[in-house]
């Protein structure tokens, strides 16, 4: 790094020397230059007349296998691809504005750095800015433990040893599925059994559509830009394909490779244990997948095999739907209170019919009704229900009522129905309709006395909330009274 060293003569009156020397700086350069596939400029037009040109019907056979047809498919496009679709030798990026050389990784991410800034003057987009602020940090993988689990082992930048430690990771931590025969489910009696699938060019075509151009391929390097401007043309071979596959239970080989990426989560960097793979697999490949699945899952609709309790990964059942149901059901308790209890005790004590006219009025208490009782009060419904119900006076002392009360909260926390039943029963045999009316209110905390604390003390004496504000003393305020 330096060579030429020198001692020279301190400057002016200084003690320090001056040191003169040679500072060398070496890089390596890779000068090999990286062919980009410019798809944006592809002339998919004659791309796609060369396609209408071959026979599939006689090209793709039954007679052969999955995989033989699926190369003669693949090797067809990529042959057309080199023909169509125009390359550019990517040597540099820029416009060679920098004197100072730099290696391929950093260009690339100067220049991702430098587009999305542009990005974010133009649009306010925080899923822009946010990516912006990851560019900034450093990407990849850097040195790694040799052993997962140990922070004190040695580590090594080698990429090949680096790929090593977490592909042996990830294959410890996979999920070994248990050797014997499948568990079969209970069966279950269903109105419209599965039908055979069939795949047509529609179907193919729908999902082709849908395709994201923007996306990396799969590890057969079809780019979802081209097989979405050709999808008219590719569309009759890949429902030939997709229908042996089905047919003989098997799918070419190259769908079962994937790219496998290691993706930070949290925790110290320098432990596989902390990195997560996601796999790039054949974009064609999922297309089938995404097809299957849709049978299925129509299918069970069908027959209403799926719970109520089942979110996500259904069309129309979300887990952001779910969580409003809850929030929903949350909300409804919240309002109801005491009221929804009661009433469906009520209910159960009294032998009312679910679909009853009283059973409907003290479940729907707020609903407006024609009835000579307050909408939205559930005591006066309640009394409602209970007039021709309970005797016209009450037998039972308030000790007795409390106590009945303190058996009942007793009873149901400790899930004791029969218990709760017959300590209501005994209530409403033993009291009146006007008595349980106010009883269900002080319940339910509606009860509301009109009376403030100095209307109550005027009644003992003039003087005597002056006189309770001074000592604080109700025994003494007691005594005005007798004064």
């Amino acid at each position: 790094m330096i060579s030429n060293l020198e001692y020279m003569s301190p400057l002016g009156k200084s003690d320090h020397c001056v040191l003169s020397f040679d500072y060398n700086c070496y890089i390596n350069i890779k000068n090999k230059p990286r062919i980009a596939k410019l798809y944006d400029h592809g002339n998919y037009h004659d791309f796609k007349l060369e396609l209408d040109k071959i026979n599939w019907q006689e090209e793709i056979k039954d007679d052969f296998s999955v995989d033989t047809n699926w190369k003669y498919f693949l090797t067809t496009l990529n042959e057309l691809e080199q023909r169509f679709v125009p390359t550019k030798k990517m040597t540099q990026i820029g416009k060679k504005k920098n004197a100072f050389p730099v290696d391929k990784k950093t260009r690339e991410l100067i220049k991702r750095k430098n587009i999305l800034s542009k990005k974010i003057v133009t649009n306010q987009d925080p899923e822009i800015r946010a990516e912006y602020n990851r560019s900034k940090t450093r990407e990849g993988i850097g040195d790694l433990h040799t052993d997962p689990d140990d922070t004190k082992s040695p580590k090594t930048d080698d990429d090949k040893e680096k790929a090593e430690i977490l592909s042996e990771y990830f294959a410890s931590v996979f999920t070994q599925e248990p050797d014997g025969e499948i568990p079969v489910p209970n069966s279950i009696n269903i109105a419209n059994e599965l039908t055979e699938l069939k795949i047509n060019k529609d179907m193919i075509m729908k999902h082709l559509k849908k395709l994201k151009i923007d996306k990396s391929p799969g590890p057969d390097k079809l780019h979802p830009r081209l097989l979405r401007e050709t999808m008219e043309s590719i569309a009759e071979p890949l429902s030939l394909i997709f229908n042996q596959s089905l047919n003989e239970k098997t799918v070419p080989k190259e769908w079962k490779n994937a790219l496998v990426s290691a993706i930070f989560k949290k925790g110290n960097k320098s432990q596989a244990k902390n990195y997560r793979p996601v796999s790039l697999t054949s974009v064609v490949c999922k297309i089938l997948e995404k097809i299957i699945r849709e049978h299925i899952i129509k299918h069970m609709k069908l027959n209403r095999l799926f719970s109520n309790k089942q979110y996500g990964f259904i069309s129309g059942r979300s887990t952001s739907l779910q969580l409003l149901e809850v929030i929903d059901k949350w909300t409804e308790a919240i309002d109801d209170g005491y009221e929804h209890m009661l009433a469906k005790l009520l209910i159960e004590v009294l032998c009312l019919g679910k679909d009853s006219p009283d059973a409907n009025r003290l479940l729907n208490y707020k609903a407006p009704t024609s009835a000579k009782m307050e909408s939205g009060d559930f005591a006066s419904v309640a009394y409602y229900v209970l007039k021709n119900r309970c005797p016209e006076k009450g037998s039972l002392t308030i000790k007795e009522v409390n106590n009945c009360l303190d058996g009942i909260a007793t009873n149901n926390a400790a899930k004791k129905k029969e218990l709760v039943r017959k300590n209501i029963l005994h209530l409403l045999t033993n009291m009146s309709a006007i008595e349980l009316k106010w009883l269900i209110r002080m319940i339910v905390k509606e009860l509301k006395v009109g009376l403030s604390q100095a209307s109550v003390l005027s009644v003992y004496h003039p003087d005597a909330e002056e006189f309770y504000n001074v000592n604080n003393n109700l025994e003494k305020v007691s005594l005005l009274s007798k004064l």
